[in-house]
């Protein structure tokens, strides 16, 4: 390191709107209190690469220099990194992913371990395709991973994001409504959890539309079964859904 390397930095970030050096000062101040001057320089270089992806990209480089003070409290120096650069790919796909998932990661770095972000931060890129509806689906599912990395297990939230691509290739619309149940629905399933999923994932090779009709009727159904038979209950749902059955959110 050299006071060379940070009057370059500092210059450079210095053509970017005037917010993003303002951010970058104010969190510096408490970056030097946890990392060494190299370590430093490198987290100031991130945050320089981060903003200059796209034209807009600015403004997720201003989320990243925002939050990185609370978000190593939890990591390490090189997970932080691994992190930090996660942001600068999604900047480079859309700057609105980056800044949603940056908003979100103080929150997501307490609950979900280190060697798991850069998957996490897949299935959310999975769902953008380069089109403004797919940016909004993307940005929705790293909005409400707080909520669904607290309360399931991550090979589950891996099996739902899976299920919503497949939906989004057909509708949007009908993706994000299912991200909005699922977000209630899959943590209250339980132990029955897995082989629910199993059955949605069936019906989008299948009847994909009839998706979100069991996430809003099969949990209601199944107050109206003995606990015992819920599985067997799911596994027939499945089952019709593999067949092809139409609407299996009646059976």
């Amino acid at each position: 390191m050299s006071i060379e390397d940070w009057n370059q930095l500092e210059q450079s970030l210095k053509t970017l709107p005037g917010t993003v050096e303002d951010a970058y000062v104010e969190s510096k101040n408490l970056m030097q209190e946890v990392f060494s001057d190299d370590e430093l320089l490198l987290w100031g270089k991130e945050g320089l690469s981060i903003g200059t992806q796209t034209v807009r990209s600015w403004e997720a480089a201003i989320e990243y220099f925002n939050v990185s003070h609370l978000v190593v409290k939890s990591l390490a120096f090189p997970s932080f990194m691994q992190w930090a650069r996660c942001g600068t790919h999604l900047s480079q796909d859309a700057p609105s992913l980056a800044s949603s998932f940056f908003n979100v990661s103080p929150t997501i770095v307490t609950n979900l371990r280190p060697q798991y972000i850069p998957r996490w931060v897949g299935l959310g890129r999975s769902l953008y395709k380069g089109t403004w509806k797919s940016g909004n689906l993307a940005s929705k599912f790293f909005e409400m991973s707080p909520e669904l990395v607290r309360n399931l297990p991550f090979w589950d939230l891996e099996i739902f994001a899976s299920i919503l691509e497949t939906i989004s290739s057909k509708s949007y619309e009908v993706a994000s409504d299912c991200l909005d149940l699922g977000a209630t629905v899959l943590p209250a399933m339980s132990r029955e959890r897995e082989v629910f999923l199993s059955m949605l994932r069936s019906l989008t090779d299948t009847s994909w539309r009839e998706v979100k009709s069991c996430l809003e009727v099969v949990p209601r159904a199944a107050k109206e079964i003995d606990e015992s038979q819920i599985g067997r209950f799911l596994k027939l749902g499945e089952k019709l859904a593999k067949t092809g059955m139409k609407d299996t959110s009646r059976f």
